[in-house]
């Protein structure tokens, strides 16, 4: 009987392509053996597993503070950003995120803008849509909310974005952001268009009222030029354009650690910033990158207790080595924010 059983379990260990649940009783001095879950199976080669995404935009909005506005929950005035966006919500717009009707006659706007390099890589985010390349124009984050209850529009109503731009590109998109994987994947959301405002500089006399683009706004400068989108979601809110990716080439980056660490491709020639997947606790792959753009690999990580930061970053171009291997410093708070701001 036992060299039954042993033959038994030799020809399913040399079997291929054969899976099977084995549960042991002991019985006395021998074993008994009941098959469970007997099941044929077709062998396949194992396959590249990507971890996940080697950075955390989670925390994104605490990393600068936001702006607060109070608006009329059924005739809202224009809000005017610290940095240029210029925001409108049509009158009556707000439900409550499960569709009913707002308890409130004032709702609370919060806006947080990212323009600069330095704010945008500070928040750990990127520019990508489902992997591919976006040159950006600049991110907003737009909140409302009902006595601290979040809202949302209402379905046939739309918020209007003015974004400022010094040189407009009429090849950008509306993209609207969702948080996955630790990185906002942007999504085209919505029509843009591009206007210039001529505006009355401001004085002791009342502005008079211009167009921005179908109502009316005060005057603010000289000359205004802007992207202008129209979305019907509320949060994360971009202005892109896609880059062709002619030439893909790939690298891997390489560090101490990169558990909790921000590592991106940060362009120079355009406001991109990309995500690498990690493979290990040491090594970051960028896959189908546009070769012969320079760029600076970046690696940060905060330590939340000390608030040291840990950095390494290496300018390269795309294409001329595969491998990058980044030291990295621990700098202070402050000395981070003065490498961060040479991005802009």
């Amino acid at each position: 009987m036992k060299a039954l059983l042993r033959s038994i379990l030799v020809m399913v260990l040399i079997s291929g392509g054969v899976s099977c649940t084995i549960q042991k009783r002991i019985y006395m001095p021998g074993y008994y053996i009941d098959w469970m879950n007997f099941a044929k199976t077709s062998p396949h080669p194992e396959r590249e597993r990507m971890i996940g995404y080697s950075l955390n935009a989670y925390n994104s909005l605490s990393s600068k503070p936001s702006q607060e506005s109070i608006i009329d929950a059924y005739h809202p005035d224009d809000i005017y950003c610290d940095e240029g966006t210029i925001i409108h919500f049509p009158d009556n717009a707000f439900v409550y995120e499960d569709g009913s009707e707002i308890k409130c006659t004032q709702v609370a706007i919060y806006v947080t803008e990212f323009y600069t390099m330095a704010d945008i890589l500070a928040a750990g985010l990127t520019t990508t849509s489902n992997k591919r390349t976006l040159a950006s124009a600049g991110m907003v984050y737009i909140e409302a909310k009902c006595h601290g209850e979040k809202l949302k529009l209402k379905p046939n109503k739309q918020v209007t974005v003015k974004m400022p731009s010094t040189y407009p590109d009429k090849t950008m998109k509306a993209f609207s952001g969702n948080l996955n994987n630790g990185i906002v994947d942007w999504k085209v959301n919505g029509s843009i268009a591009i206007e210039a405002i001529e505006s009355v500089p401001d004085s002791g006399v009342a502005d008079s009222p211009e167009r921005f683009g179908d109502y009316a706004l005060e005057g603010r400068g000289e000359y205004q030029e802007g992207y202008i989108m129209k979305l019907s979601k509320l949060g994360w809110i971009n202005c892109d354009r896609f880059y062709n990716t002619e030439k893909p080439t790939n690298l891997i980056v390489k560090a101490d650690s990169i558990e909790k660490t921000f590592v991106a491709l940060v362009f120079k020639e355009m406001k991109s910033v990309l995500p690498g997947y990690e493979f290990s606790n040491h090594s970051v792959e960028f896959k189908a990158i546009p070769s012969g753009q320079e760029v600076s690999v970046l690696a940060y990580r905060v330590n939340e207790k000390t608030k040291l930061v840990q950095v390494g970053q290496q300018d390269v171009v795309l294409g001329d080595t595969s491998l990058v291997q980044l030291n990295m410093e621990s700098m202070n708070m402050n000395d981070f924010k003065n490498l961060l701001s040479r991005y802009n």
